[in-house]
C-alpha cells in the first residue's frame, strides 16, 4: 500500500512540475522569459493533518519566494524550511514516530482562496523511540503537494496534504488545518 502511496505522489509531482514549471516555448526573443527574480518572503506557518488510517502530522514552515512569474502573478518558486513530526500506527500506540527537518525546492500556484503547492528536497529523518544513535538518523529525499483553501481570512486555511519519501516507505495523506502569516 505505501509503495503505490508513493508511485503515486511521484507520478502526481513529476506531473505538476512538469507542466506548470517547465513548459517550453518556441520562441529565442530575449522577452521570452516568465520568470523573474524576485526574492521575498511569503508564510510563516504551523499545521497539523490526520488521516485515521496513517497517522497524524504536524510542522512548521518558513516559505521564501525566489522567483515570480512576471506576468501572471499566480505562480511562485522558492523554498521552504520545515520541521514535520509523522506518528503511524494504530489507535492506542503500537505506532512509530518520525521527525523531519527539511529543506525544500517549492512551486506554487496561488488565487484568491486557494494555494497549491508541489515542493521536493532533503529531509533530516530521525526515527523517534529508539535513540538518536547513527542507524535512527537519515538524509532522505523526500516530496509531496498539498492544497489549500482560505474560507475566511489569509491566516487560516483547510488543507489537504500528500508527502513521501522516495527512499523509505514514509508517505502520509491527510487532512487538517493551517494557522499563520501568509503575505
Amino acid at each position: 500500500m505505501k509503495i503505490r502511496i508513493n508511485i503515486f505522489l511521484t507520478s502526481l509531482l513529476v506531473f505538476f512540475i512538469s507542466s506548470t514549471s517547465l513548459a517550453q516555448t518556441d520562441t529565442t526573443a530575449a522577452d521570452s522569459v516568465v520568470f523573474q527574480f524576485d526574492p521575498k518572503f511569503y508564510s510563516v506557518q504551523i499545521e497539523a493533518c490526520w488521516w485515521p488510517p496513517l497517522g497524524i502530522e504536524a510542522g512548521g514552515f518558513v516559505d521564501v519566494d525566489l522567483f515570480s512569474n512576471k506576468e501572471a502573478q499566480t505562480h511562485f518558486i522558492g523554498m521552504r524550511i520545515a520541521v514535520e513530526l509523522y506518528g503511524y500506527g494504530s489507535p492506542g500506540g503500537g505506532g512509530q514516530e518520525y521527525s523531519d527537518i527539511c529543506l525544500y525546492a517549492r512551486t506554487s500556484l496561488r488565487f484568491s482562496d486557494f494555494r497549491f503547492n508541489a515542493y521536493g528536497g532533503l529531509a533530516f529523518h530521525t526515527e523517534n523511540g529508539g535513540g538518536y544513535d547513527n542507524d535512527n538518523r537519515k538524509i532522505l529525499t523526500r516530496g509531496g503537494l498539498e492544497a489549500k483553501y482560505f474560507p475566511f481570512c489569509k491566516y487560516f486555511s483547510l488543507v489537504l496534504k500528500a508527502s513521501t519519501s522516495f527512499t523509505r516507505e514514509s508517505g502520509f495523506v491527510g487532512l487538517g488545518i493551517a494557522l499563520g502569516y501568509f503575505n
